[in-house]
């Protein structure tokens, strides 16, 4: 959890440098209640999580960064930025975060690599224990036992079919 609410503070605080001009040089417009209504639900919300069940896999993903989103989003709203300006922030933030997702994507592979001896260019053939396939050996029985009945009689009582060159297992 300590790493997600880092990521949350280091992204918020990349859009506050990004926006430093327009977020603290703008006066707050005036705010609806229906934003506060929401606001006050999600912070009910987020009470309620962190009392019952505090692990993020129980809402905390989205409830704690709505907790923090939703201030600054409100008072970015309230600044006037250029479209120019605003659209090199956004390039940024989007390289920013790309890079970011390939890095660790990078690094979650390395160390895969590292703990697992796990090289998937070199060795492909991966150990698989025959226990696994016993539903798969019965149906090889039955279509040996098919395919040997029909060579010697030309008509076979079994639970196979044979459509459309696809075999059928039916269910007597």
């Amino acid at each position: 959890m300590s790493d997600f609410i880092l990521g949350l503070f280091f992204l918020i605080s990349i859009v506050l440098f990004l926006f430093k001009e327009s977020f603290f040089n703008t006066r707050l417009n005036k705010i609806k209640i229906d934003t506060y209504i929401i606001y006050l639900v999600i912070l009910i919300l987020g009470l309620e999580w962190f009392y019952n069940h505090p692990s993020l896999r129980y809402g905390g993903y989205h409830i704690l960064p709505l907790l923090l989103f939703i201030p600054i989003s409100i008072k970015l709203a309230s600044s006037d930025i250029g479209i120019k300006k605003y659209t090199k922030i956004i390039l940024i933030l989007i390289c920013i975060t790309t890079s970011t997702f390939i890095g660790r994507n990078i690094n979650r592979i390395v160390k895969e690599v590292q703990v697992y001896d796990y090289m998937p260019l070199k060795k492909t053939f991966y150990f698989i224990d025959e226990s696994h396939f016993r539903i798969q050996k019965q149906m090889d029985k039955k279509i040996k036992k098919h395919d040997d009945c029909s060579v010697i009689v030309n008509k076979c009582d079994s639970d196979i079919k044979i459509i459309m060159g696809k075999i059928i297992f039916t269910n007597k």
